[in-house]
């Protein structure tokens, strides 16, 4: 496979100006500026179910980098079914055959929530996680956060948001909580408070759902170098993110606005390479004819 350049290199490839170029920044300015007034707009329509499931599936891909961290039992098992490349419901399979020697009260119950969430399987992520919260099980967080994810994959906000919300006041240090509600809010097109959650999120772990979210939202704000710097946070803990289009096409169009184009159109670039069916996407395919556009006007 080839390997991507980094993103953290292209962007400060693009901040340095040229040796003799004096009138660099002007143009830079002047370009950002017409930019402004003709570039594709980020794309608010956020509400649809593939991003909630998205955004549920980073999460608890997530925590599990966490978990790892903490060298709980059984973790070489439960990593190695996770990378399987086997379907999510042959994963299933596999953890529940792994229970006699895996079967930690709380703690098999959650990595199972967790395969149904991925499943998309909700209500059997909701039962066999609830059936779990025993009185005093030291995984009670985590099996209240897969609840919670539940109900977001399923796009009930207002059961989600709750559920966040009481993760917040219940365990203050949990990253989870305040990532799960700044999801929420960005989803409810409530920006600006989505931003001060997942910035409390990232004050207690570096996640990558935290960071992809982080880059839409100040996308939208229109505070395009803090979401090319919340990419540049998501790529340096998972290069998958390249993958993921809402963030990568919002990062694109930051840096579209920011006047690079180059970089732009490198982003957009690596999101069909990783993932082909982008280019069908007609905003990512508008977008890439703007830049493709722009950059050949450039040539004369």
């Amino acid at each position: 496979m080839r390997r991507m350049p980094s993103i953290l290199f292209l962007f400060l490839a693009a901040s340095l100006p040229a040796a003799g170029q004096e009138a660099s920044s002007k143009a830079a300015a002047a370009q950002s500026a017409q930019a402004q007034k003709d570039a594709p707009a980020v794309d608010k329509s956020l509400s649809g179910g593939q991003y909630v499931n998205r955004t549920t599936k980073l999460s608890l891909i997530n925590a599990q980098i966490s978990w790892e961290e903490l060298n709980l039992p059984c973790k070489d098992e439960w990593r190695q079914t996770l990378q399987s490349p086997a379907s999510t419901e042959d994963k299933i399979r596999e953890w529940s055959g792994l229970k006699a020697k895996c079967g930690i009260s709380g703690l098999y119950e959650y990595r199972m929530g967790v395969l149904h969430v991925l499943a998309g399987r909700y209500d059997e992520a909701r039962t066999v996680t609830q059936a779990a919260l025993a009185p005093g099980t030291p995984y009670e967080k985590y099996l209240l956060s897969v609840i919670a994810n539940a109900d977001l994959g399923q796009g009930n906000l207002d059961s989600s948001l709750l559920r966040y919300e009481a993760l917040i006041n219940k365990y203050p240090e949990y990253y989870d909580g305040y990532a799960g509600v700044g999801a929420v809010k960005l989803v409810q097109h409530k920006i600006e408070e989505s931003i001060q959650y997942l910035n409390e999120g990232a004050k207690r772990a570096r996640t990558l759902d935290i960071y992809r979210n982080l880059t839409i939202a100040y996308a939208q704000l229109g505070r395009h170098e803090e979401a090319v710097k919340a990419m540049n946070d998501a790529y340096a803990i998972d290069k998958s993110i390249v993958k993921d289009r809402e963030s990568m096409h919002a990062a694109a169009i930051s840096y579209i606005l920011l006047g690079k184009l180059h970089v732009a159109d490198g982003f957009l670039k690596m999101l069909v390479q990783a993932d082909p069916q982008a280019a069908n996407d007609p905003e990512i395919r508008k977008t890439m004819g703007y830049v493709s556009k722009k950059l050949e006007e450039e040539k004369k």
